[in-house]
């Protein structure tokens, strides 16, 4: 299950300012979020949690993902950690061909 952190800390352990590094791998951790949500269902807000990558990155991710086709969301539902209504998130193949049939999307 997961839980909120009630003081958020960068990468490297201390609250404030993001660190410098938190900005450096963009292909590594996009192949990450990728691969995390092959696998499940989550919101960004949960994988950035379970993941540890920096939030803002993480949306540029999905956007990259999402312009890319390699993304879509599943459906809308109160988050587990916030507990406001969020997209939940896969990069299934599968599900995302299920999704654009049911959509009517063509291609």
């Amino acid at each position: 299950m997961h839980t909120a952190n009630p003081s958020p800390k960068n990468h490297n352990g201390s609250a404030g300012k993001p660190s410098r590094h938190m900005y450096n791998d963009f292909d590594g951790e996009l192949k990450l979020v990728r691969a995390y949500l092959t696998t499940r269902i989550a919101t960004a807000t949960m994988c950035s949690v379970d993941l540890g990558i920096y939030r803002p990155n993480l949306c540029r991710y999905v956007a990259e993902l999402t312009k890319q086709g390699l993304l879509s969301i599943v459906c809308v539902s109160k988050c587990e950690i916030t507990g406001f209504k969020a997209g939940y998130l896969t990069s299934n193949p599968d599900l995302i061909e299920r999704i654009k049939e049911k959509k009517g999307f063509i291609g």
